[in-house]
C-alpha cells in the first residue's frame, strides 16, 4: 500500500524495481514475421540503389551529349576554313609623311604600316601632314592631299568627307565615283580635283569633264578649264576659269608617278611631262623637234615632272626646256 509519504517523496530505486518486476520476456518472432521484415528492408535498399544508378547514367549521358556537341562544332569550324578577307580595291603606290588607317569595324585610327600595299574594301585613310598616291582598278591614279579623309567603299567608289583629292583616269579612262557631303562626283575621261567639307564642294577639271549628282537637284557638269563650287547653304554654284597649268595643280603634280626612261624617246618623256603637268608642249625649232623624236635614253632610270629632273634628263640627249606661262618650250642645245 502506498503511503502519502511515498507519493510526496518517491524513491527512484523503488520505482525502477516496480517497472522491472512487471517486465516479461518478449515473445520470439515467428519465421514468417522475420521474412516479412527482411523483404521490406531489402525492397527499400534496392530502391535506393536503383536511384543512384539512374543518376549516374543521367550524368554520363549528359556528358556524352556535351562532348558530341563540342566535337561537332570543332569539325564544323575546321572544315569551313578561315573567314574570307575583304577584297582589295586599290594599291598604295606612294606615301609620305604621317598617314593613319581605320576601317568600318574599328573606329580607332592607327599609323599605316610602311609595308602596306593593298587597300581593302571598307578601309579609311586619313592623311595628317602627309600625302599619298593610290592606284585604282583600270589604271587610274588617285592622289590624296594632306589633312584629308578618304573611305574606300568598293572598286571605283570612294567617299571624301573632307579634304582634297586628284584623279587621273589614265589611258583607259578608268571610271570613279567620289561621294561628297553634297553629292557624287563622276568623271568622264578626266583629270580632276575634288575638295570637300561640310559647307562646300569644289570640282576643278583639267581635262575631260565631270558631273556632280547633287543631293538637292539634278546633275551638273563641269568642263575642262573650269572650277565649280557648290554650297551647303543652298546658294547658287560658282563657276571660275582654271588653267591646265595653274599653280593650284602643283600639289598633285608633285605626287605624279615616275617615268621609266630606258629605251624611250625624248619625245615620249616630254609628252608624258606635258600630260602630267598640263603644260602645252612647244618646240623652239624643227631641229629641236627632230632631236626629241630620234633621241633615246640609254641605261637611264626614271624621271619626274620637276624642273630639276627635266633638266637632267634632257641634257643627256642634247635638249633643254623652259616654262613660258602655260607652255613647256623645248630647245636644242
Amino acid at each position: 500500500m502506498t503511503t502519502s509519504n511515498d507519493t510526496q517523496n518517491p524513491d527512484p530505486d523503488r520505482a525502477l524495481a516496480r517497472v522491472f518486476d512487471g517486465a516479461r520476456p518478449r515473445p520470439r518472432a515467428t519465421t514468417s514475421e522475420r521474412d516479412a521484415v527482411f523483404a521490406a528492408v531489402h525492397e527499400r535498399w534496392q530502391a535506393s540503389i536503383n536511384t543512384r544508378r539512374r543518376t549516374r547514367r543521367w550524368y554520363a549521358t549528359g556528358a556524352l551529349l556535351a562532348a558530341s556537341v563540342v566535337i561537332a562544332l570543332a569539325l564544323t569550324f575546321s572544315t569551313r576554313g578561315p573567314m574570307p578577307a575583304a577584297p582589295s580595291v586599290a594599291q598604295i603606290a606612294l606615301m609620305s609623311g604621317d598617314v593613319l588607317v581605320g576601317n568600318d569595324h574599328d573606329p580607332v585610327w592607327r599609323p599605316v604600316a610602311a609595308n602596306t600595299v593593298a587597300i581593302t574594301q571598307g578601309t579609311r585613310l586619313r592623311t595628317l601632314n602627309g600625302a599619298m598616291r593610290v592606284t585604282t582598278p583600270g589604271g587610274g591614279s588617285l592622289r590624296i592631299d594632306a589633312t584629308t579623309v578618304v573611305e574606300f567603299h568598293q572598286a571605283g567608289q570612294i567617299a571624301l568627307p573632307r579634304g582634297r583629292v586628284y584623279y587621273d583616269s589614265g589611258a583607259r579612262s578608268a571610271a570613279i565615283a567620289i561621294r561628297t557631303p553634297l553629292g557624287v562626283v563622276r568623271n568622264h575621261g578626266t583629270q580632276l580635283s575634288v575638295r570637300a567639307d561640310r559647307d562646300e564642294v569644289a570640282v576643278a577639271v583639267r581635262t575631260g569633264a565631270a558631273t556632280l549628282e547633287s543631293t538637292r537637284g539634278g546633275p551638273t557638269v563641269t568642263h575642262a578649264g573650269q572650277r565649280q563650287t557648290w554650297f551647303a547653304s543652298g546658294q547658287s554654284s560658282i563657276v571660275e576659269p582654271i588653267g591646265s597649268a595653274d599653280p593650284a595643280w602643283a600639289w598633285a603634280d608633285a605626287l605624279a608617278p615616275s617615268f621609266s626612261l630606258d629605251g624611250r624617246s625624248a619625245l615620249d618623256y616630254l609628252d608624258w611631262v606635258a600630260q602630267q603637268t598640263g603644260y602645252r608642249l612647244q618646240f623652239a625649232t624643227d631641229h629641236a623637234r627632230l632631236t626629241a623624236r630620234n633621241a633615246r635614253f640609254r641605261g637611264a632610270g626614271t624621271a619626274g615632272t620637276s624642273v630639276d629632273t627635266l633638266e637632267v634628263a634632257l641634257r643627256s640627249v642634247g635638249l633643254r626646256a623652259e616654262v613660258h606661262g602655260d607652255e613647256l618650250v623645248v630647245f636644242a642645245r
